[in-house]
């Protein structure tokens, strides 16, 4: 699926999701690809690991020694 997606934007940019999903839907027969192509861009765009890390950074500071 990454070859199909990187194929693709060197032929066209990919503007829109309706764009992605053609691409995902050409390249997959497991239902649940679209679904993670998705989940990996909100989770990359809204840097839910950076959140994360930092929260969880944060949560060691609270807790008591020993």
């Amino acid at each position: 699926m990454i070859d199909n997606i990187l194929k693709a934007r060197i032929e066209k940019e990919i503007k829109t999701t309706k764009d992605l999903l053609e691409i995902i839907e050409g390249s997959s027969f497991d239902p649940k690809s679209k679904l993670r192509v998705f989940q990996a861009l909100r989770i990359e765009v809204n840097d839910e690991f950076g959140a994360l890390k930092e929260s969880l950074q944060d949560a060691v500071k609270l807790l008591d020694v020993g």
